[in-house]
């Protein structure tokens, strides 16, 4: 049996199938397939076991080939605030809003980790800023 194309993880991820999709792309990424989107199905299966570290690891690859995706940088994020890495989290966080600032979630855990470092004021002025910019759109 051939490798899954990243035509059938697109479908399965547009049929709302994460799982097959992830299944998938493990398959297509086991011949060799580098995409942003087989990476982050595969940091997706890794979050599901609990393994932070595999899911940064194969979000950053997804970033070596897309560095301007806010949902691989906001997943990172995640991953890092996960394991502690709270200034990489924030760093990645506000990468993904400077990208697309109406990304969703993104602003809320900026705020969450910038806060968990002790930056309140700069959690509250990057919200006020954030809902200035949407505001003006």
């Amino acid at each position: 049996m051939p490798p899954a194309s990243l035509d059938e993880v697109e479908r399965a991820v547009r049929a709302g199938d994460i799982d097959r999709a992830a299944t998938l792309a493990a398959d297509a990424a086991r011949a060799g397939l580098r995409h942003p989107l087989v990476f982050n199905l595969l940091a997706h299966v890794a979050e599901q076991r609990f393994d932070y570290a595999a899911a940064a690891k194969h979000l950053q690859d997804g970033l070596r080939l897309d560095p301007r995706d806010p949902s691989l940088l906001t997943s990172l994020g995640m991953c890092l605030a996960k394991l502690e890495r709270r200034p990489e989290a924030v760093a990645a966080f506000k990468t993904a809003l400077d990208l697309a600032p109406d990304f969703p979630g993104a602003l809320n855990v900026l705020a969450e980790n910038l806060t968990a470092l002790g930056h309140s004021e700069a959690a509250l002025g990057r919200s006020e800023e954030h809902t200035s910019e949407l505001q003006s759109h």
